[in-house]
């Protein structure tokens, strides 16, 4: 069950990975967090993103796909009621073990202005404002370190949203 959650979480959802044995798995998880940890030293602007929000998870969408695009995926919380994210097409050498960026990223924010359980435990979640920017942009962001008001985006820094941390974790 453990193995399972993990594969659909991180590896794509996996719809051909149900029938790997548990060598093939644990190949595939390697093989996974190796390509994750060289795009995280060679992707410049994953890179950045890290440097400049340490605590940002990243991961890649469709790694287990053989025939899908796969996407480069950052996400950090910020101020408990933002979720910037990066998003960047990449391309996986198996062979190699490389991640290497295909196009322009695209980064995203959105404002969380509400987060209500319900009942069997799950979340509702209610967006406020969202903004999305280029890397011109995002290029701003990283020379001031962060400062999202260099692009006219002003952040609500003292308006934490109760139950945030339910709202970045829920897919």
């Amino acid at each position: 069950m453990v193995v399972f959650a993990f594969c659909f979480m991180f590896l794509g959802a996996c719809s051909n990975n149900y029938l790997m044995n548990s060598d093939d798995i644990q190949k595939e998880d390697d093989q996974y967090r190796i390509c994750l940890q060289r795009g995280l030293n060679n992707i410049e602007v994953v890179k950045e993103f890290h440097e400049i929000y340490p605590t940002a998870f990243n991961y890649i969408s469709y790694f287990s796909e053989s025939n899908t695009p796969k996407v480069w995926n950052g996400e950090v919380g910020l101020y408990r009621r933002y979720i910037l994210t990066l998003q960047l097409n990449v391309e996986i050498d198996r062979s190699r073990l490389t991640v290497k960026e295909i196009g322009e990223p695209v980064f995203f924010l959105n404002e969380i202005i509400n987060v209500t359980e319900n009942s069997g435990g799950s979340y509702q979640i209610q967006n406020g404002q969202s903004h999305s920017f280029s890397q011109i942009e995002w290029s701003k962001i990283y020379q001031s370190h962060g400062n999202l008001s260099v692009i006219g985006i002003n952040l609500k820094t003292n308006y934490p949203v109760t139950g945030f941390d339910k709202a970045l974790t829920t897919p």
